[in-house]
């Protein structure tokens, strides 16, 4: 198997097999810490293999801090790859809001099993906001 496309954005629909993607971003700004993000979804698409062609697949997505083993979230997904000559699997999942406690880099992985097929690194930034005078 292999990932073709995995990004985060705004919003993601799959339509006759296609997909239309919304904002897609990798930085998260936020002027306070913890922060949430509001429900954001996933776009993914893996191309299959010979004999890949007609399986189904139980998988997760698993978002942590880099260099943290410990998951802040996870979400079971299934791949499943048609017959033919050209066997791909299109998804586009959603995801509820996500709480993030702190600033740095984190990552989201698609695994099949023990198997890290790919993965998408976002930032989460505290920004510095100004008062304004009066």
């Amino acid at each position: 198997m292999k990932t073709v496309l995995f990004v985060p954005a705004d919003s993601v629909e799959l339509y006759g097999g296609k997909f239309v993607v919304v904002g897609v971003f990798d930085t998260i700004n936020s002027d306070k810490l913890p922060t949430i993000l509001r429900p954001f979804s996933m776009a993914i698409k893996v191309l299959g293999e010979k004999p890949d062609h007609g399986k189904t697949y139980d998988g997760q997505i698993i978002l942590r801090k880099v260099n943290v083993r410990k998951s802040l979230f996870e979400l079971p997904i299934k791949l499943r790859f048609k017959k033919g000559t050209i066997s791909t699997c299109s998804i586009a999942v959603m995801f509820p809001p996500i709480k993030f406690d702190t600033a740095g880099i984190y990552i989201f992985e698609l695994k099949i099993g023990s198997k890290v097929l790919s993965d998408s690194k976002i930032q989460v930034v505290k920004i510095k906001t100004t008062k304004k005078k009066k």
